[in-house]
């Protein structure tokens, strides 16, 4: 069953675990790419993009 639901995938420009092909595979699914982040960017010292960047999706900016 495809994905109806607005989706927004983030990950980190240095994560080795994330799919990077995620969002191709995901029918109008947005992507943002954090720099110098990880698999864990929520506990890195770039948080605040990715906490900007799920605001944003959500705000539909």
């Amino acid at each position: 069953m495809p994905v109806k639901t607005p989706t927004l995938v983030i990950r980190g420009d240095r994560d080795m675990f994330a799919d990077q092909g995620l969002a191709a595979k995901i029918p109008g699914a947005q992507e943002r790419i954090i720099a110098d982040a990880t698999h864990w960017g929520p506990y890195e010292r770039n948080r605040d993009h990715i906490i900007d960047a799920a605001e944003r999706f959500l705000a539909n900016e």
